[in-house]
């Protein structure tokens, strides 16, 4: 058997697969190999890719999750002989549903280090660079570091300043997000104006009416959409809002909510800068829309991602 081969293959294209399993990638490679028993291990193996192609057609990321356990199994029992035809197959189809996850993405923050200047690097690589006024970067996320924002501090927010990849059409808005705050404001999570362009929030009061907690999407008066559910409990919840020039819909911890808005228009392009836990600034400056919590892994793209790839940004693929 090549172990080297499949070590290679093994550690370098299931990362981002092992990390859906939530198990440590240093667990794997520093697994001792044990004695083969050769016929029995090869077959167990090709048992387990089959039925993580079988997974595959129903859904991805199960299919990733089954995928790095079977290469977990193989990775423990050194074989004489290795068939990993159907294992690149399911690789392949991972890898490009993951490069599919860079396609149209125009703003991603990471939140883990400053960039030159203190500023916040995009790592999308079209240049959206934010600027921390207030808030600041803590080692506490979901994913290694992430943006603190104090509800004390009125204008904590990251700001960033207006550039036309950021004038989108039809958008995707994704983000890890951690407050226990349900008080009666609407505190935005992302915010490039919420009559005039779109608006990532947690809700709050609104004629006599409560939805404290609960996230909204809003492109506009008559554009906007909730959650099911209350999601500022004090956990980390993953978020995500879609508009594909049809309909709104809204995503928590990779499932969609039963809220869809069917509305047809292209999202206006406008001038102003986003503000990232807080508002834009500008008309609503004075208004308290500031979020109190955590934010980490925020993610903006030009078009509607489909309901497996926001799954897949859950999973962490």
């Amino acid at each position: 058997m090549n172990i080297q081969r499949l070590a290679a293959f093994a550690g370098i294209t299931l990362h981002s697969a092992v990390l859906a399993l939530g198990a440590p990638v240093e667990d794997i490679s520093k697994t001792a190999f044990v004695a083969p028993q050769a016929a029995e291990a090869q077959s167990a193996y090709n048992k387990a890719v089959e039925e993580a192609w079988r997974r595959y057609q129903t859904d991805v990321a199960k299919a990733a999750a089954a995928y790095a356990q079977a290469l977990k199994s193989a990775y423990k029992t050194e074989v004489e002989k290795d068939n990993l035809e159907e294992a690149m197959k399911l690789r392949d189809e991972i890898q490009r549903m993951s490069a599919d996850l860079q396609a149209g993405l125009v703003l991603y923050y990471s939140f883990d280090r400053p960039g030159p200047n203190g500023q916040i690097p995009d790592l999308s690589g079209k240049g959206n660079n934010g600027v921390l006024e207030g808030s600041r970067l803590v080692p506490t996320g979901k994913v290694a570091g992430a943006c603190q924002f104090n509800i004390q501090n009125r204008k904590d927010r990251v700001i960033v300043r207006d550039s036309d990849t950021l004038d989108c059409k039809h958008v995707t808005i994704a983000a890890w997000i951690k407050s226990a705050d349900k008080d009666e404001f609407w505190n935005r999570i992302l915010d490039k104006d919420w009559k005039l362009g779109y608006n990532l929030c947690l809700g709050g009061a609104f004629q006599q009416q409560r939805f404290d907690g609960k996230v909204f999407f809003e492109m506009g008066e008559d554009a906007h959409i909730g959650s099911d559910a209350v999601v500022a409990d004090g956990n980390w919840h993953h978020v995500a809002a879609t508009y594909d020039g049809q309909a709104m819909r809204m995503y928590i911890d990779g499932r969609i909510q039963k809220a869809v808005r069917k509305i047809v228009k292209d999202i206006a392009v406008n001038a102003f800068d986003i503000g990232i836990g807080n508002s834009r600034g500008g008309p609503d400056q004075n208004e308290f829309l500031g979020f109190d919590g955590l934010i980490d892994e925020l993610r903006i793209y030009n078009r509607a991602l489909s309901e497996k790839e926001v799954l897949l940004l859950f999973q962490g693929n």
